[in-house]
C-alpha cells in the first residue's frame, strides 16, 4: 500500500511543503507505520486488503492510510527539523521561517499523537465488521477490557477523553471489572468482550452491557454499587435466555444462594 505525497497532507496538512520532499523525509517512519498496521491487521490480511482481494476491502483502505499517515508524522515530528553535523545535531536554518517553539512542537506532536490513536480507533471499529480480522488472535489485544475505546470514557464523566487518558485509567478499571467478572462470571464476560469483537451485540446485549459498565463505574468510584448492581442482575435474569453463559455460571448460583434457616421442628438449631 502506497502512501503519496496527496495521502500526506489530506491526513497531516501541516506537513504540506511547496515541493514532495516531506515524503522522502518520512520514508522511513512510514515503513514504521505500516509495519504496525501490517501487525494489527495480520499479515495475510493486510496483503489481501491493500490488493483488494474483495471489494468490501475497499471501506478500509482509506481508514488504513489514514492511520499510517498520522502515525508516521507523530513518530516523525520530533526530528523533522534535525540536521546531523560533524559537531552534532542542528535545526535545519531557512531565511524565510523561523523555528518553532519547545512547546508549540510539542504541542503539535500531542495533537497529531491523539489523531493517530483516534484514527486507530476508528480503523479498529470498521475491522469489527470482518471476520478475517475478528476471529484472528491479533484482534483479541484490543478486546480485553469492556472499555476498549476512549469513547467509552464517557461513562467515567470524559467524554472528550483519549486513547491515552484511557490508557492511564487501565489498571483502575481492570480493578473494577475484576469486581464485575466475580458477579456475572468469567465466560460471560468474555463473552461480552467476543461479541463486542465481532460487532455482533444484539439490542439486549447492548443494554446489559451498558449497565456492566456502568456497575464498573460504580465500584472504582465507590458510589452507588448496590443499585448499579442489582440493576444489572435485573437485566440479565430478566433475559436469561440472551445470557446463558451467567445462566449456567455457579456466580449466578452464588448471587442465589440462599442461608438455611431453622424451622421449629428441626432436631438441631443452627447459629
Amino acid at each position: 500500500m502506497d502512501i503519496t505525497y496527496d495521502d500526506l497532507i489530506l491526513y497531516c496538512p501541516s506537513a504540506r511543503q511547496p515541493d514532495e520532499s516531506v515524503l522522502s523525509q518520512m520514508e522511513s517512519w512510514i515503513m514504521r507505520a505500516r509495519d504496525n498496521a501490517r501487525r494489527l491487521l495480520g499479515s495475510v490480511f493486510f496483503v489481501d486488503v491493500a490488493a483488494g482481494e474483495k471489494p468490501e476491502y475497499s471501506v478500509l483502505i482509506p481508514l488504513l492510510k489514514r492511520y499510517i499517515c498520522l502515525k508516521a508524522y507523530s513518530l516523525a515530528i520530533p526530528s523533522l527539523d534535525l540536521v546531523l553535523t560533524p559537531t552534532g545535531f542542528g535545526v535545519v536554518s531557512n531565511q524565510n521561517l523561523a523555528p518553532a517553539s519547545a512547546d508549540r512542537v510539542r504541542a503539535l506532536r500531542e495533537s497529531v499523537r491523539d489523531d493517530a490513536d483516534a484514527a486507530l480507533e476508528d480503523l479498529i471499529d470498521a475491522l469489527r465488521n470482518f471476520e478475517e480480522w475478528a476471529d484472528n488472535s491479533h484482534s483479541w489485544l484490543f478486546f480485553q477490557s469492556l472499555f476498549w475505546r476512549a469513547e467509552d470514557l464517557r461513562y467515567l464523566g470524559k467524554p472528550e477523553a483519549t486513547r491515552r487518558d484511557l490508557i492511564e485509567l487501565r489498571p483502575e478499571i481492570a480493578r473494577a471489572e475484576d469486581e464485575l467478572t466475580k458477579l456475572i462470571g468469567r465466560e460471560q464476560f468474555c463473552g461480552f468482550l467476543d461479541a463486542t469483537r465481532h460487532n455482533k451485540l444484539t439490542d439486549i446485549q447492548s443494554e446489559a452491557l451498558r449497565r456492566c459498565r456502568l456497575y464498573v463505574v460504580a465500584v472504582k468510584n465507590g458510589v452507588g454499587v448496590l443499585q448499579a448492581k442489582k440493576l444489572l442482575l435485573n437485566t440479565l435474569e430478566e433475559n436469561l435466555d440472551a445470557f446463558p453463559l451467567y445462566a449456567m455460571s455457579t456466580n449466578f448460583e452464588a448471587n442465589h444462594f440462599e442461608p438455611y434457616r431453622n424451622k421449629k421442628d428441626d432436631t438441631c438449631y443452627f447459629f
